[in-house]
């Protein structure tokens, strides 16, 4: 209804209220969720489940701990990514000195080359490897042979209610599989079909 419509018909704003009235009308339809706001929940890395108490149905909020993944291998990634880092910290020197002595003609454009190769694959392989972890939510500032984990916490990408739980305690969990499903209910979707008889006398 336009502006001069709701004038012309004299129409006013009422409130809120239970009306009977002498006509039903019947609808059959479904309420519908869009699909960007049902999230599917896994890992990036394998791990047998710990601490999970979820029900079906509870509400969880973004950021919270859903449940925890414990792997030996996780330990073996971050001694990896230590053992590189310390290795570059020497690759890197040893770089350096073979490009000063190749500049000034000491010692022969190969080893220049090889010091340089070495060097950055190991980089390429520490900065790997650190990406994989940040994956893993393990942090690699203050990593140090005296604080490696075993454990990972997986924690909700988004706020929602668990619709279905597929991860068990004990279980082995792989990167393919799904461990719950949420879905967020702030946007529904009612979708309505009505069919209307109409008479003419």
């Amino acid at each position: 209804v336009t502006q001069s419509q709701f004038k012309m018909a004299k129409m006013q704003l009422g409130r809120l209220a239970d009306y009977n009235f002498p006509t039903t009308i019947k609808a059959t339809g479904v309420v519908e969720i869009p699909s960007k706001n049902h999230t599917k929940v896994s890992a990036y890395a394998g791990g047998y489940v710990t601490n999970i108490n979820l029900i079906q149905g509870e509400r969880v909020n973004k950021g919270q701990v859903l449940f925890t993944l414990e792997n030996p291998e996780f330990v073996q990634m971050q001694q990896d990514y230590l053992e590189a880092k310390e290795q570059l910290t020497y690759l890197q020197s040893d770089y350096e000195r073979q490009k000063t002595l190749a500049n000034e003609n000491v010692v022969a454009q190969k080893n220049f080359l090889k010091a340089e190769s070495e060097y950055r694959v190991t980089l390429t392989k520490m900065e790997g490897m650190k990406k994989r972890l940040s994956l893993l939510k393990i942090s690699t500032d203050n990593l140090s042979a005296q604080n490696l984990v075993s454990s990972i916490a997986i924690k909700a990408p988004a706020s929602g209610y668990i619709t279905d739980i597929h991860a068990m305690k004990g279980m082995f969990l792989n990167p393919t599989d799904v461990a719950l499903g949420l879905v967020n209910t702030n946007h529904i979707h009612l979708e309505l079909t009505l069919r209307l008889n109409c008479f003419v006398s």
